[in-house]
């Protein structure tokens, strides 16, 4: 994976460029954007935030949860972060109708077809490959930032 491009540029501009962040992805996906909240919150002081189950449920009810989350997420961010292993989808479909009013970053394994959202493609074959990278691409586009992540107290270097 490229991890010098101009998609990765833009996607930390953006980053640099919020103060609230939402984060929403399914799957493997909605861990990475938990766990990615919580980093990003920690290491650059944003207000960052993703679903949790409880949330889910009590705004999606028995039907899809991602439009009423959102919904209530767009009252507090100022961008959107998704990720997700199908870049036509319906919740690229639900991201587009915001992507009008506010900054929409998607991680994909391929370019999502909107004009109005930003993509930065992983180009890997498996979902598991996919999700690691997503990990990954989230923390370049905070080193692209300034962010010096945490060593492990052994550390080699």
């Amino acid at each position: 994976m490229n991890l010098t491009n101009a998609d990765l540029e833009r996607g930390a501009w953006m980053l640099n460029q919020a103060s609230r962040i939402c984060l929403i992805g399914t799957g493997g996906n909605l861990s990475i954007a938990q766990h990615m909240a919580s980093d990003i919150n920690r290491h650059m002081g944003k207000f960052c935030f993703a679903p949790d189950a409880v949330h889910l449920t009590a705004v999606g009810g028995d039907d899809c949860w991602k439009e009423p989350w959102l919904d209530y997420a767009t009252q507090h961010c100022d961008l959107i972060i998704a990720i997700t292993c199908r870049a036509q989808s319906e919740m690229v479909d639900i991201l587009n109708t915001y992507a009008y009013a506010m900054p929409v970053l998607v991680l994909a394994p391929e370019r999502v077809s909107s004009e109005d959202i930003d993509t930065i493609v992983i180009d890997v074959d498996t979902y598991h490959e996919f999700e690691v990278n997503a990990l990954w691409t989230i923390y370049r586009l905070m080193e692209y930032n300034g962010v010096v992540l945490p060593k492990l107290p052994n550390a080699r270097s």
